[in-house]
């Protein structure tokens, strides 16, 4: 893994068809579908009641007496954005959806986050903490270290450190 992380391994996995347009000298290290996008998002919940006697002055006409009262509160909620491909490249960290489309270039990327189903990308210029999350086993990567190739199931950490040995062949 520490080699991996130092970008000194050979890594052969595309299970999605190529949908990025590639740029001079770039290669796609990793393409995965069926990932979902989620960010941060606020909600906000309101309510009211009012509380006080009621007078009848005509058939179907009454006069309220008493006060109406409301809240209202704000939270954040992870939400689901959509779902695409993700493609990373030895460039650049790319996400095609039906709606949202994300394309940072791997030297902007300022953090990772491994989860066992995805990861969160923190990059430069986006306060927003984007989460690329997918559902049970996505992908087996054939890794070729010292003339031995190994397989290994796709994990959040696994994809952090194929990312960060990427940014170190930038």
């Amino acid at each position: 893994m520490s080699k991996l992380r130092e970008g000194k391994v050979s890594i052969t996995c595309v299970n999605a068809p190529n949908s990025v347009i590639l740029k001079k000298d770039e290669q796609v290290i990793v393409a995965l579908p069926n990932i979902t996008l989620k960010e941060s998002r606020s909600v906000r919940v309101s309510s009211g009641s009012y509380g006080g006697p009621s007078f009848r002055v005509a058939k179907g006409v009454y006069f309220h007496v008493g006060g109406f009262g409301s809240t209202s509160q704000s939270h954040g909620e992870i939400k689901n954005i959509d779902t695409g491909v993700l493609t990373i490249t030895n460039q650049r960290f790319i996400f095609s959806g039906k709606m949202k489309g994300v394309d940072t270039p791997l030297r902007k990327v300022t953090g990772l986050d491994p989860y066992n189903d995805g990861i969160a990308l923190h990059r430069e210029g986006y306060q927003k903490t984007q989460y690329f999350v997918w559902f049970g086993k996505l992908a087996t990567l054939n890794i070729g270290v010292d003339g031995r190739n190994y397989q290994e199931e796709l994990t959040g950490l696994v994809l952090k450190y194929l990312i960060e040995g990427a940014v170190h062949n930038v």
